[in-house]
């Protein structure tokens, strides 16, 4: 069974929680802290920062593209995978999942942020939490925005999103695509965490927000420490095609980190590698062997 790591407020976990349920899957929900260290996750992702992560068995897949790509090929539903998807699909969705993801961030108001830290977490982890955000922005290479630029982003996005909705029920269609996901986690945030009045008078958006949100999360199992680290140890990772065995690298030993912010880097042999993602080899005392995922849009390898 898909076991998923994430923590409840977690934007891009919602994205994929909502790909389950528009799957109809059922899962085993394993939480992970908002921040570093991670005592369950760390130990099999191999020091990879960024939640959720997705778990089957022995192998392990970071990035939402990726995770996408994996309930495509699972549930027969290629409108979830950024490896299928056209063009126009593939660029919005990752326009959506970087800049207007980090234009939402930094268009709150300080104090408001600050409230909702405060009313999350106890007043050490909400400090510890807020560090720790600081440093990922600090090193972020994406485009750092005054609020009111981020604001007037955000607008443009949104009525940008209203025309695309006035014809057709979804971004791109008459069926969802991974583009709605991308989408949806990050109205989901903000109506999470403070509300988005700038949405009041969005008919089609707010129609469209009910519709995807109606998909649920299929059937979640609580689970822990022990179903995560009993699905690694029991399990082989799963066969690598021989084309991906014969790409340059294959057998050296690699880094592997995002190229854009929380840039922690994850070292192993790479074993598998193809036109849209690498897989590395983790040789573990506690596990055995490990494969980690990565897509390799938004990822830099680095050859030791």
């Amino acid at each position: 069974m898909m076991i998923l790591h994430h923590y409840e407020l977690s934007p891009f976990s919602e994205k994929i929680r909502l790909m389950l349920g528009y799957c109809g899957l059922e899962w085993t929900s394993v939480i992970s802290p908002a921040m570093p260290p991670r005592a369950i996750v760390d130990p099999l992702a191999g020091g990879y920062r960024r939640i959720p992560v997705v778990q089957v068995g022995s192998d392990i897949f970071c990035d939402t593209k990726l995770i996408g790509a994996e309930l495509a090929s699972m549930c027969n539903k290629p409108e979830l995978s950024m490896e299928t998807c056209g063009s126009e699909i593939r660029e919005y969705s990752h326009y959506v999942d970087t800049e207007i993801f980090f234009a939402g961030i930094q268009s709150a108001h300080p104090l408001t942020m600050l409230l909702t830290v405060f009313k999350l977490f106890s007043p050490i982890q909400a400090l510890r939490f807020i560090k720790d955000r600081t440093a990922v922005q600090k090193t972020s290479s994406l485009q750092k925005l005054s609020r009111k630029n981020a604001l007037t982003m955000l607008d443009e996005h949104f009525k940008l999103m209203e025309s695309k909705l006035e014809q057709q029920t979804f971004l791109f269609g008459d069926t969802p695509s991974i583009a709605d996901f991308s989408a949806h986690h990050n109205l989901w945030f903000k109506y999470a965490t403070s509300g988005n009045k700038r949405l009041d008078g969005y008919t089609n958006i707010n129609r469209w927000f009910q519709t995807m949100s109606s998909f649920g999360h299929g059937k979640r199992i609580d689970g822990g420490q022990a179903d995560a680290f009993s699905e690694a140890k029991n399990a082989q990772p799963r066969e690598i095609s021989d084309e991906m065995r014969n790409a340059q690298h294959i057998g050296e030993r690699v880094e592997i980190r995002p190229a854009d912010y929380a840039k922690n880097a994850v070292s192993g042999v790479l074993v598998g590698d193809n036109e849209s993602r690498w897989i590395l080899l983790r040789n573990t005392n506690e596990f055995g062997d490990i494969h980690v995922h990565f897509p390799k849009q938004g990822f830099e390898l680095c050859v030791l």
